[in-house]
């Protein structure tokens, strides 16, 4: 039968055990002794039971309030595992200050599903610190270029009112910090015949079109005024709605002159090479074309006739004794004389047909798409229009002028070739000249 101590003893363990089942810490408070060698043994067992429970349940509860420091238990097996999670913990402090200081490149690898979400965290970071040295960096360029930029460089709202201004932008305005307390409008320095163009520029570049490059007279802050190129671009917002506007401009003022200047002298170089033009071209006496042009006319005409059949009359006319105008008068009366007989002539005959110096006193005419009797009526008309010129020198009038008229048809001459037209139209003037002058005569071989 068990002593009154025995009995005690044994109550005092079922209550020990049964508060450590329930999670209640057991009054460890001086162990009883007994007789029973075997009852002591397991008495002093349950009693360190509880004491290493008591003490991982401090050291846990510890940790529960985030007390990392606190000193394990030690030879505790219950307190072994919590300790290892103390270290766990520990470690994972010290990563994440280190993160803190933007140490991306830790890593946790404890805890399963908490690691993993820890180290998603963690590239994630690393991720936005990338992006976020990047624009730092674009940011830095961006200042850089907007300081350093020959052009001017400016950032505006989408109503013109400038947000960022360049160094270089400024000045070409002749702008300083203070003229911005009030706020300054690009609009308003763009010359008032250029805004009209301007705003439609810019309405265009807002409904997505390309404006390319733009010049306006653009107006300093003291009036003055400077030709600008520029080029805008629209700025998103993080939704992709335009924000602001970007636009780079440069003078351009020399450029423009230097433009004016090419294009006077460009006009210039057009006028002096039509002038040579009609100098290879023309006579320059009597202002009627000249004996190359006529060469290069009457190959025309050959090769016309010959392909589509058709015909021309060659006209050829000398003015009779012009070298006694220029004898009895001097040389200024038979310019006058040649220039008043072109004068006539070219009035008469069509647009179509052509007036040639031939040389000296001798003129050809080229009537295209014309028979010889045509030719020879041609002739007839021009030759009394010559007859009945009257001309005055020093209020005194010349005498009479007459000439000495050619003519043949390539239709009935077309075998002889161009040379052999002039030369056939030569011999009948000479045929005009033989029968008194002032006369018409047809080429030997035509037939009508």
């Amino acid at each position: 039968m068990s002593s009154p101590e025995e009995t005690a003893l044994l109550n005092s363990l079922r209550e020990i055990l049964r508060g450590l089942c329930q999670g209640v810490i057991p009054n460890l408070e001086g162990l009883p002794q007994v007789q029973d060698p075997a009852l002591g043994d397991l008495a002093a067992e349950v009693f360190r039971l509880g004491r290493l429970y008591a003490e991982s349940h401090a050291f846990v509860l510890q940790l529960a309030k985030g007390n990392l420091e606190v000193e394990g238990p030690v030879r505790n097996h219950f307190a072994a595992p919590f300790k290892q999670l103390q270290a766990e913990l520990r470690h994972l402090t010290w990563q994440i200050q280190e993160i803190a200081k933007g140490d991306v490149g830790q890593r946790v690898a404890f805890s399963g599903d908490f690691s993993r979400a820890i180290n998603a965290m963690i590239e994630a970071l690393g991720e936005k610190k990338q992006i976020d040295e990047q624009n730092q960096a674009n940011a830095q360029l961006f200042r850089t270029i907007f300081e350093t930029s020959a052009d001017g460089l400016m950032i505006t709202n989408l109503q013109g009112w400038v947000l960022y201004p360049s160094r270089s932008g400024m000045e070409m305005f002749l702008l300083d910090e203070s003229d911005f307390l009030d706020g300054i409008n690009l609009f308003d320095h763009i010359h008032p015949g250029d805004q009209e163009r301007a705003r439609q520029s810019l309405a265009k570049l807002m409904e997505g079109g390309e404006t390319g490059f733009s010049e306006y007279r653009v107006l300093r802050k003291d009036g003055s005024q400077f030709w600008n190129e520029s080029h805008a671009a629209v700025l998103t917002d993080v939704h992709g709605e335009p924000d602001r506007l970007f636009i780079v401009f440069r003078d351009i003022t020399q450029r423009k002159a230097d433009e004016e200047r090419l294009k006077t002298y460009s006009e210039e170089l057009e006028r002096l090479n039509a002038k040579l033009s009609e100098m290879a071209t023309m006579d320059a006496l009597t202002g009627v074309f000249n004996r190359r042009s006529f060469d290069v006319r009457l190959q025309q005409e050959m090769q016309r006739a010959i392909r589509f059949g058709g015909r021309f009359c060659l006209v050829m006319f000398d003015i009779d004794h012009f070298k006694n105008f220029n004898d009895q008068y001097g040389h200024a009366v038979g310019d006058l004389v040649l220039v008043s007989v072109c004068g006539a002539v070219g009035l008469h005959i069509r647009q179509v047909d052509g007036l040639y110096r031939y040389g000296g006193e001798e003129f050809m005419v080229i009537l295209t798409e014309t028979s010889l009797d045509q030719g020879l009526q041609v002739a007839e008309n021009l030759r009394r229009l010559v007859e009945e010129l009257r001309l005055m020198h020093h209020e005194d009038a010349l005498p009479p002028i007459t000439a000495s008229f050619g003519v043949c048809c390539s239709s009935d001459l077309e075998h002889l070739g161009a040379d052999g037209l002039v030369n056939a139209v030569d011999s009948a003037m000479y045929e005009a000249k033989a029968a008194g002058r002032n006369c018409v005569r047809m080429a030997p071989s035509s037939h009508t």
